[in-house]
This record gives structure tokens, C-alpha cells and sequence, in this order.
């Protein structure tokens, strides 16, 4: 009986290894986002000419597009993080929004 149970099984693992899944392509991404030439924040304009800024940029553009350990972990420490940051935006008079 155990010998036929794991015939079967080799069977199956075999038939999977074998097997091919196919997607419509573009349903996936090959790769990250591309990344732009520059990114305008709060009226500066951060180019991503130098090596080092694009590859910066390219891997964050991948974390968040395929990695979301960090969203989540974000959105965990949320609640315990704002109740830390909003008083001291609103002692300096600053507005809330920032907090994000």
C-alpha cells in the first residue's frame, strides 16, 4: 500500500515539474516601474542622472511594487507614530498632513 501511495506521489511531482503555467503578458510586469528622468517634491526637482540616485530610485520603485513587508510594517507602527509626531506638528504650527 505505502509503495503505491508513493508511486502515485512521484507520479504527481513528476506531472507538476513537467507542467507549464502560462500568463498573458501583460498581466506581469518584467520589471520594476521605470524610473523617471526626474521627480518634482514640494517645488525641488530631484533628477536621477547620477548612478547612484537611479539605482536608489529603482529599488525603491521595486519594493513597493512587488514587497509590501514594509507597507504593512508601516501601517502597524501607524497609530503609535502619529500620536508622537502630530503634537509637535501642531506645537510648531506646521500641518498635519506631514505626519504621512
Amino acid at each position: 500500500m505505502n509503495k503505491i501511495i508513493i508511486s502515485v506521489a512521484v507520479m504527481l511531482l513528476a506531472a507538476c515539474a513537467n507542467a507549464q503555467v502560462v500568463f498573458v503578458e501583460e498581466t506581469l510586469h518584467k520589471r520594476a516601474p521605470k524610473v523617471p528622468e526626474y521627480v518634482v517634491f514640494a517645488g525641488d526637482t530631484v533628477r536621477f542622472d547620477k548612478p547612484e540616485l537611479y539605482e536608489r530610485m529603482d529599488r525603491e520603485l521595486l519594493a513597493f511594487t512587488y514587497m509590501h513587508t514594509n507597507s504593512n510594517l508601516m501601517l502597524r507602527r501607524a497609530d503609535r507614530i502619529f500620536s508622537q509626531v502630530v503634537p509637535v506638528l501642531r506645537k510648531e504650527g506646521v500641518h498635519e498632513d506631514l505626519k504621512y
